[in-house]
């Protein structure tokens, strides 16, 4: 489930679901040798792919399914406008 605004109880939660995806990731990764970011990130994207397809272990869906059932409809599209990047002021 995904944290609600303001509502510092559920940030354990989510925490722990991160925890669980970088371990997983980091796991299927250790003995892989790397030679540039774009491998590194091709490497965490499939590893990523997999972690969100296995089953959950209180369901009988994966986290896609999942996304895709709950929270798919709620999630507003990406500004066309890139983001301003560098200092504030």
């Amino acid at each position: 489930m995904p944290a609600r605004v303001r509502k510092p109880k559920d940030k354990p939660s989510v925490e722990n679901s991160v925890l669980i995806a970088s371990r997983r990731i980091l796991a299927r990764l250790r003995n892989t040798q790397i030679l540039s970011f774009a491998d590194l990130q091709q490497y965490v994207r499939l590893a990523l792919e997999d972690v969100n397809q296995e089953p959950l272990s209180r369901k009988s869906e994966s986290r896609w399914t999942s996304y895709l059932a709950e929270e798919k409809d709620y999630i507003a599209p990406a500004p066309r406008i890139p983001l301003r990047t560098g200092s504030l002021g």
